[in-house]
């Protein structure tokens, strides 16, 4: 019962800790453009 006292506050934390991390990387711009990097591997920009 007294690993509880440990786990709880420190899932909260964690959770905390990665929702704060999320909204930094949105706020930065990481998740503007996430279709182009999957198509660019498909496109053939060498001009032969």
């Amino acid at each position: 019962m007294d690993v509880l006292l440990l786990m709880i506050p420190s899932s909260i934390f964690l959770g905390i800790l990665f929702l704060i991390m999320f909204i930094i990387s949105v706020y930065t711009g990481q998740f503007d453009d996430i279709d182009s990097q999957a198509v660019r591997i498909l496109l053939d920009d060498k001009e032969d």
